[in-house]
């Protein structure tokens, strides 16, 4: 959102060690699959870190949001992955409980 509140060397270096070679504006987004929710959250905490949005879905559909405005919020279902995702925002301090 704010250029002083990134550290665009953090986040390239980052993407290359996921892969990922292609500049931000080429590449917005990032696909998680499964066995790798490490890498999601921490998409999720750069997100969070340089305070841009981030919508995160799953095959089901969208599942939370946070904003750089500083809030956020989760969808919730009933189903085992997406309490894991809230977990996880909460444990993160990104949800509280």
């Amino acid at each position: 959102m704010w250029p002083s509140g990134e550290h665009m060397p953090i986040f390239t270096k980052w993407r290359a060690a996921l892969g990922e070679s292609r500049a931000l504006i080429e590449a917005r987004g990032h696909l998680v699959e499964p066995g790798e929710e490490e890498d999601g959250l921490s998409v999720l905490v750069m997100a969070c870190l340089f305070l841009w949005d981030c919508w995160i879905f799953t095959e089901a559909g969208f599942v939370a949001m946070i904003s750089h405005d500083e809030f956020g919020f989760v969808l919730e279902h009933r189903d085992r992955e997406q309490s894991d995702v809230r977990a996880q925002l909460t444990r993160l301090g990104v949800l509280t409980s």
